[in-house]
């Protein structure tokens, strides 16, 4: 049986399939590895792997040679970025030419000038590790104080263990270095490791980074957290005395370090203290090796004794219940591709050809190459640059080599090179490959490189988080207790106090507009308040017989105000702002799947006045007043696009105390822009845009003042902002 005239790996693998079904009627106990076999020797070749060989070399080999090409004519910055990921294609055919490239790449990116340079040789980790994990050592060492988590070694270890690199990712866990150990990654990584003295080697070494990173502070991959979890997987890996020597001195570090406020949970369990929270995580190996510690803590503390009576181990993920393994190698398993924020089933985004996922694609590069705000990154890290690769990836593993007619809808000839480059990739059965993003900057990618490059900034003070609230030792009640602050503010220039649990709430030194402002969700300036109360500051305090949902707590806080003093809302004519667009709006529309709400960001500025800038009190509340050790109102979902949007324009920073909106990168209605806008301002901002559309709002300036910014804003946008004077809704508080 001879090949078709042009072979396709796709049409090879049905036909596999179809006849595995054939083979199964007389055995069935037949493989697709048998099915595959057969195939391959039908069509004259010894085994299935040369027959992929032959078809990956008629397919690839000229998009190879073409991207190779094009590759020796592009400017210096795309050489270098295609080089490298060429050489990983061309190591999956032929490993010396992989490594032959793999080193014209590298010496084609020592060449650029800084900030390139640093940006290519970022992303030539990973590719390097894939290649010869030897030099992608080699490459981090080049790559100075990278600022993601555990440095440019941890997606490469990620990327050779994909690869095939196994052994090596466990050699480097066993020797990494401390001040960039990542315990996420060493998780996994020791699982695979063929012995047990390499797995005992990379636990001590994990050991000696986490009090390395302790005694110094430093915690750049995942914090004390990870390794307590870590700890808590592995100690059984440890001769016991010294697993319980290691534990002793873990709860000697959290017991003598400042308890902080935090957010934290397990399942249902539900923690504001930090010091509780490692304790429940240590609680395994606590129960075994030290029963009596163990007990006298649950004894002292109650958020950890709550969550022991429903997790007595701590946080231990149950092992899973032995299955019997059922054949899978011939059961076809779903594939998506990410669009935004929504996963598109493949046969879904095949059938249309790509459609949505080319406008998305299609629509960051028309963002990418704006020639007044364009992204001056290399091309290699443009959004719209992935959103292609990924597109000719998914379009490769399913339609083979017709999907080569996808790079045609590709305007750019750099980022179909990339593109062409990720196909070959696919074709050649290589895992999909992730990648850094640059977005542009508040003043583009070189300049933000220069002044971070420029700037010899002292490290600040290691951050001391505030300890948790205690709940008040006073006669449980449903009433709300409401009297003058007892504390000296003026000594503590934190600025309110204060934190709340699962049966109480405590807030304290606080004015009373911003409290109104989050306990009715409304904004600073649309709360009447008197001089003769606004700068008074007030304990509020809520202690109640037993826990109660967030509802109940806000609608108790809420009448506890109201008793305490006259809240109405009134309809009064006011001086504000309008917000019009005579000329509409110069701003693409925003597709509900270009991106998800918790990728928006806005930036302000506040007051230093010669120091270190305050925090704003709206900011320090919207801590305070997060019930999250109340369980929420069941309709509610952390991860619903409208709790998130919800949350993001929740804070009311106040212009009172000094802080403005200076820049604004998120998708946003004319609505919500003007409440965002005037969450730093000192007036209402009324929406007569006649806009009804969400729009990708862009737009950053070095304004001091969020008016400042709204004349950006607009020369930005083609929007107007007049005076005038409008009748607006607000709350009047009085004294009774």
């Amino acid at each position: 049986m001879n090949l078709p005239e042009h072979p396709d790996l796709d049409w090879l693998r049905k036909q596999a399939k179809r006849l595995l079904r054939e083979l199964r009627e007389t055995n069935p106990g037949a493989r697709l590895a048998d099915a595959q076999f057969d195939l391959a020797r039908r069509h004259g070749f010894s085994s299935w792997r040369a027959l992929k060989a032959h078809v990956d070399a008629l397919t690839v080999d000229p998009l190879v040679a073409a991207s190779l090409e094009q590759a020796d004519r592009s400017e210096p910055t795309v050489k270098a970025a295609a080089l490298l990921h060429l050489a990983r294609v061309l190591n999956a055919l032929d490993r010396a030419k992989g490594e032959q490239v793999l080193s014209r790449g590298l010496a084609a990116a020592a060449a650029l000038r800084e900030p390139e340079r640093s940006a290519i040789l970022g992303e030539a980790v990973s590719l390097a590790a894939v290649v010869s994990p030897a030099r992608a050592l080699e490459v981090a060492s080049l790559v100075a104080d990278d600022e993601r988590p555990g440095g440019v070694m941890t997606k490469a270890l990620h990327d050779m263990m994909s690869h095939g690199h196994e052994a090596a990712a466990v050699e480097y866990m066993a020797h990494a270095p401390t001040d960039s150990f990542d315990f996420l990654l060493a998780r996994s990584v020791v699982g695979r490791a063929e012995d047990e003295a390499t797995r005992v080697a990379i636990v001590r070494r994990a050991i000696a980074a986490a009090r390395a990173q302790a005694d110094r502070g430093v915690s750049r991959s995942g914090g004390p957290h990870d390794f307590l979890r870590f700890f808590s997987e592995t100690w059984r890996l440890l001769p016991l005395e010294e697993a319980r020597e290691v534990l002793r001195d873990l709860v000697d570090r959290t017991l003598a370090a400042p308890d902080g406020r935090m957010r934290a949970g397990w399942n249902d369990a539900r923690f504001s203290s930090s010091r509780e929270f490692q304790l429940f995580q240590l609680f395994a190996p606590l129960r075994q090796l030290l029963p009596e510690l163990a007990a006298r803590l649950s004894g002292e503390y109650r958020q950890l004794a709550d969550a022991l009576e429903r997790y007595p181990d701590g946080a231990v993920i149950p092992a899973p219940s032995p299955v019997a393994p059922q054949p899978q190698d011939d059961v076809e398993q779903p594939d998506y591709i990410l669009i935004g924020s929504r996963l598109i089933p493949i046969p879904d985004a095949v059938r249309s050809g790509f459609g949505e996922p080319f406008e998305v694609a299609l629509r960051r590069y028309a963002a990418d190459s704006d020639v007044r705000r364009p992204n001056d990154a290399p091309q290699e890290c443009w959004p719209s640059a992935y959103e292609f690769r990924n597109i000719l990836f998914k379009a490769g593993q399913h339609e083979g080599r017709a999907a080569a007619r996808h790079l045609d809808r590709i305007p750019d000839p750099n980022l179909r090179l990339f593109a062409q480059i990720e196909l070959a990739a696919a074709l050649v059965g290589l895992p999909q490959m992730g990648g850094r993003t640059i977005e542009p900057g508040p003043a583009g990618f070189r300049a933000s490189m220069a002044k971070r490059a420029a700037a010899s900034v002292p490290a600040p003070p290691p951050f001391v988080p505030p300890p948790p609230a205690r709940k008040p030792d006073i006669t449980p009640s449903y009433d709300v207790q409401i009297a003058p602050t007892r504390h000296s503010f003026v000594n503590d220039p934190r600025g309110p106090g204060g934190g709340s649990g699962p049966d109480f709430w405590v807030i304290e030194a606080a004015t009373l507009r911003p409290v109104i402002a989050r306990l009715w969700g409304v904004l600073d300036s649309r709360i009447d308040v008197p001089n003769s109360i606004a700068g008074r500051r007030y304990d509020f305090t809520l202690v109640l017989p037993r826990p109660e949902s967030r509802e109940t707590m806000l609608r108790l806080m809420r009448e506890g105000v109201e008793k305490h003093f006259r809240v109405t809302r009134e309809t009064l004519s006011m001086e504000v702002d309008v917000l019009t667009a005579p000329r509409g709006i110069d701003a693409p529309e925003t597709h509900a799947n270009d991106r998800s709400v918790g990728g928006g960001s806005l930036s302000f500025i506040t007051p230093s006045f010669g120091g270190p800038p305050a925090r704003p009190e709206g900011l320090i509340l919207d801590d305070i007043m997060d019930l999250h050790m109340a369980p929420p109102p069941p309709e509610s979902s952390p991860g619903d696009a409208p709790v998130a949007m919800n949350l993001f324009l929740q804070p009311s920073f106040g212009a009172n105390f000094g802080v403005a909106i200076n820049s604004i990168s998120q998708s946003l209605t004319m609505e919500q822009l003007c409440r965002v806008l005037e969450s730093g301002h000192d007036r209402p901002i009324v929406d007569e845009t006649a806009l009804t559309a969400a729009y990708d709002i862009n737009v950053h300036s070095e304004a001091l003042s969020t008016r400042e910014f709204m004349a950006v804003l607009c020369d930005a946008l083609r929007l107007r902002v007049i005076p005038g004077r409008r009748d607006v809704e607000i709350l009047l508080v009085r004294e009774r």
